[in-house]
This record gives structure tokens, sequence and C-alpha cells, in this order.
């Protein structure tokens, strides 16, 4: 049977009991974003954005689409299927802005 702890050993760092209430996580890190992003173009937009680096996200590129409304159509369509259940859906095109001429 163990001694009892004095009055003025209770506090002490040797003394204290574990109150985690989880043990610690393993692969603690917070799961980044997904993302499907939809393009106008199948090589040029896609090739632009995969150089951008999204360390914790999941990106999936679909392109090839022709003009903005048939993408916006496609993106709908790629959103109900299973594999990109719950994916935030971006649309990404190329816009020629052509301004006043003299």
């Amino acid at each position: 049977m163990a001694k009892p702890v004095k009055v003025t050993d209770r506090d002490k760092a040797w003394n204290r009991r574990n109150t985690f209430d989880k043990p610690y996580a393993i692969e603690s890190k917070p799961k980044g974003k997904s993302y499907l992003i939809v393009c106008e173009g199948a090589n040029t937009e896609v090739e632009y954005l995969r150089c951008i680096p999204a360390p914790n996200a999941s990106v999936v590129f679909e392109g090839g689409c022709g003009s903005k409304s048939a993408l916006v159509r496609w993106a709908l369509e790629l959103r109900k299927r299973e594999e990109y259940d719950g994916r935030e859906v971006w649309c990404v095109y190329d816009l020629d802005y052509k301004g006043a001429t003299k």
C-alpha cells in the first residue's frame, strides 16, 4: 500500500496526474480544402494554374470547354459526379480586353 502524499507535495510536478482528454494526435495537420477548377482551355489555363503552389489543398483540373456559358454548364455537370463530391468548384476563363482606341 502506498504512503499518502504530504500536503506540501500535492502540487509538485512528479505528483500530477495526466489530465489530457485525448492522446497526442498523429498527423494532426488540418486538412486543406478540395477544389475542382474547370478551365476554358485544355492546355494553357491548366498549365498556368498548376504553377501556383497549393501545399495544403487538393486540386483537380478539368479543361477543354468551348464558350464561357458552356464552361459553366459543364462545371455544374461535373459537380454532380461522385468523384468530385465535396469539392469547391471554380470556373476559369480567358478574358481579352480590347480598350478604346483613338
